[in-house]
């Protein structure tokens, strides 16, 4: 298995997103994982630009020390500073009343992607692999997932049972 680091760019838009969801779901109609909740527990908890700079350090480290173990090339083990505002994250729900369903947008794709790719580089190691964070992210894919597929006209045009 190869292992790159993110960019930063990809790490932020993740940060953002994770810190979002899990303060106001329901702002943005993608379940926020009980896991991802308690992977945060201890993170300030109203504050999404705070929340999310602790998240953005977290996910730099675990897949630093990834790409360490993979590689035996020391990584940076601080994860750089940024300003995380400069970088897209999820937006709130838009509703296509037409067809009754949330309007799922590119950024949706880009964000399942971008976890997608993060936890392939992290899974190499078993330190990384089990990190209540990472775990919560494979639910937080999940739940974007259901969230693209059950706001399409075909998934409501397909017939139940």
């Amino acid at each position: 298995m190869s292992c790159i680091m993110l960019s930063n760019e990809s790490l932020a838009i993740l940060a953002n997103s994770c810190a979002k969801i899990s303060i106001h779901p329901d702002y943005y109609q993608i379940s926020a994982p009980s896991s991802l909740c308690n992977s945060l527990h201890a993170l300030p908890s109203f504050e999404v630009n705070r929340r999310a700079q602790k998240i953005f350090e977290r996910l730099y480290l675990l897949n630093a020390n990834a790409y360490d173990e993979r590689y035996k090339k020391m990584v940076v083990n601080l994860a750089p500073s940024i300003d995380l505002n400069m970088y897209d994250s999820i937006q709130p729900v838009e509703y296509d009343p037409k067809n009754r369903i949330c309007i799922v947008k590119p950024f949706h794709y880009r964000l399942y992607k971008i976890i997608q790719c993060y936890l392939y580089q992290v899974d190499d190691n078993k330190t990384t692999r089990t990190d209540p964070l990472v775990l919560a992210l494979y639910d937080l894919k999940e739940s974007i997932g259901l969230y693209i597929i059950e706001n399409t006209v075909e998934y409501h045009a397909a017939c139940w049972g």
